[in-house]
């Protein structure tokens, strides 16, 4: 049975252009809202300054900026607050949306000794894993070589000898096959856990996590008298993955050359190493082109050294003594000029759970310089407990403000810690003496956007605040 044609008669006429052009304006519409809701949505979160103790203009001569935004998309709000006058702007698809700051990053591992390497090696067992694993050599030592591996923020590494280490016990090293399709090859015998005693007898923070500016590279803070090196300033070059890849061999794995894991490589040069430092905490290069270092003499005394570019000390301040801790941990707090340098220093040795807490209350290091000298050099105790994530000096010298995100978490879930919504806490403290001269929030003026975690295409959204740092201090936004 055939089909008949229907032909469209007078009046169907088909129009197939006015049906498009209907179908692209709905589409522009469509759009057209989706950026007027996207823009209206995120124009309505607008931080504003709220008051709750204010005595005078204490808010004169800070400078403070940074951005609000979430971890995806790359959309942010960035603030700067300048005398008390507070600027935003709404930036969407940010460029300059980076979220991890880059530090220095040190692992441990252990290696073979090389003057035992030739027997080990000669009594390993190989075995293979399954039926298409990759095949292992496994050996058992009492004699094993600590080692660490340094980690750079330009995507660099060294690897840094701390010595041998007799065992009571045997351990067993393994070294695994590599290029199963290719010509055999391995990696080198090495394990990266011992006994939590074992573990426990050589530190696994040999530097301080930040790197800094140290004449026209790069330069770490080793903080202890370990693996012939004495704590201080040391000028730093890592090599890439390929330099590695490089290296010639220098040892064998059942007969195949490899680049032994007990072998050195980048470059970790003494530049001011004090002879009275106990421990090193932190460096910063500073504006006026001197490097600081903050230590702790024999005594538990806080030292800050200015060194010039040859090295030698300038100025030396000893500024307060710090109560006994086990571990010391000082940072350099994010900064958006280098003539100042704010550092954080807090002890540990309440070890509950593998975690260890503080007992001593934190000690704030303020300092600036100029012309190789500290015109400031004084500290301040956190006696509120606000754990700050950014500390300032105003220009006059003689007041700081604390920055701090009022939101904590319990068990995952945001609690506002603020009496006037969430946002960020700020308060102000004469230098002199402590006396709170301000307190106030930014807020958001939607705490409703910023409350929940999201999924944005599968990931997990978390609200984010960054402060402006110096790209010299790892900063990202500068």
């Amino acid at each position: 049975m055939s089909k008949a044609l229907r032909i469209p008669g007078p009046g169907r006429t088909r129009r197939p252009g006015l049906a498009l052009a209907v179908l692209t304006v709905a589409s522009v519409a469509v759009l057209v809202a989706a950026e007027i809701w996207l823009h209206t949505g995120w124009t309505g979160i607008g931080l504003t300054l709220r008051s709750q103790l204010c005595n005078g203009t204490p808010l004169e001569g800070f400078t403070l900026s940074g951005s609000l935004g979430w971890t995806v998309p790359q959309n942010r709000i960035h603030f700067t607050l300048q005398d008390g006058v507070l600027h935003t702007e709404l930036r969407l698809d940010d460029p300059d949306a980076v979220h991890d700051i880059p530090g220095v990053v040190p692992t441990r591992s252990y290696a073979l000794s090389p003057e035992t390497r030739d027997q080990a090696d000669a009594n390993a067992v190989v075995n293979r894993p399954g039926i298409e694993g990759n095949r292992q050599a496994n050996t058992t030592v009492n004699t094993v070589r600590r080692m660490y591996t340094i980690w750079l923020p330009d995507d660099t590494e060294l690897r840094v000898d701390a010595g041998d280490v007799s065992l009571s016990e045997g351990v067993t090293l393994t070294a695994t096959e590599e290029n199963l399709l290719d010509d055999f090859s391995y990696n080198d015998y090495t394990l990266q856990v011992l006994s939590e005693s074992d573990d426990a007898s050589w530190p696994d923070l040999p530097v301080n996590s930040q790197s800094f500016v140290l004449g026209a590279g790069k330069g770490l803070c080793w903080t202890q008298n370990l693996a012939g090196r004495a704590p201080g300033l040391y000028k730093v070059q890592g090599l890439t993955r390929y330099q590695i890849g490089q290296l010639p061999t220098d040892g064998t794995v059942q007969g195949y050359p490899v680049v032994c894991n007990s072998t050195e490589y980048g470059t970790l040069t003494p530049f001011y190493c004090p002879a009275d430092a106990q421990q090193a905490l932190a460096g910063a290069s500073m504006a006026d082109g001197s490097t600081l270092l903050l230590y702790l003499n024999g005594e538990n005394v806080l030292c800050a050294d200015l060194v010039n570019a040859a090295g030698n000390r300038t100025d030396h301040r000893e500024l307060t003594t710090l109560e006994k801790a086990a571990h010391i941990y000082a940072k350099l707090l994010p900064r958006t000029t280098d003539r100042d340098a704010v550092l954080w220093v807090e002890g540990y040795d309440q070890q509950i759970d593998e975690y260890l807490y503080s007992s001593t209350q934190p000690v704030i290091a303020l300092l600036r310089t100029e012309n190789g000298k500290f015109t400031v050099a004084s500290t301040m105790e956190d006696k509120d407990h606000l754990n700050p994530d950014t500390i300032l000096l105003n220009e006059a010298g003689d007041k700081v403000l604390f920055a701090y995100e009022n939101t904590v978490f319990q068990n995952g879930v945001p609690t506002v810690a603020g009496k006037n919504g969430r946002g960020m806490d700020l308060r102000v403290y004469d230098l002199d003496g402590g006396r709170l001269q301000y307190w106030g929030t930014m807020t958001t003026g939607a705490e409703r956007d910023w409350y929940a975690d999201y999924l944005w295409n599968g990931k997990l959204l978390r609200r984010e605040l960054h402060f402006d740092s110096l790209q010299k201090d790892g900063g990202n936004w500068k």
